[in-house]
């Protein structure tokens, strides 16, 4: 896979979740994905595609005014890392129009199909607390 389509998957993904078009999402996920939060803690990974996707539905479906931007994309020479750095404006609780700046890094690993296998967040630690997003939180009922 070449570097352009490493990064166009991604940036396809990211611009998805902005969009909230979970369909597309999907598109750009392995079965197997795992995505790992910023808090590194086992309650903040999540493993297979329709987990991750049920995790982002309730997430950016409780912030209105989510939204975020991508300020660079970079891949590794052989295409199976895409390194994106963006923003992220998250909420301090679920359904609070209040925003929360989050400057954030994504290591994205992707299979040879050009789906992302591996997600690893990274963040700036955000100025006001956005701990109710901790993955096993949203997804516990």
């Amino acid at each position: 896979m070449s570097q352009q389509d490493a990064i166009t998957s991604v940036k396809r993904f990211w611009e998805a979740v902005a969009a909230r078009d979970f369909e597309t999402c999907a598109r750009h996920l392995a079965d197997n994905v795992v995505r790992i939060g910023p808090r590194q803690m086992e309650d903040d990974t999540i493993e297979g595609r329709e987990a991750y996707l049920e995790f982002l539905v309730r997430v950016i479906s409780a912030m209105p005014g989510y939204r975020n931007v991508t300020h660079d994309l970079t891949a590794s020479p052989d295409g199976s890392r895409v390194y994106i750095q963006c923003t992220e404006w998250s909420s301090p609780g679920s359904g609070s129009a209040q925003e929360v700046e989050v400057p954030l890094c994504m290591v994205c690993d992707l299979d040879a199909a050009a789906k992302i296998t591996k997600i690893d967040i990274y963040w700036k630690t955000p100025t006001t607390s956005v701990d109710w997003t901790l993955a096993d939180q949203v997804l516990a009922d």
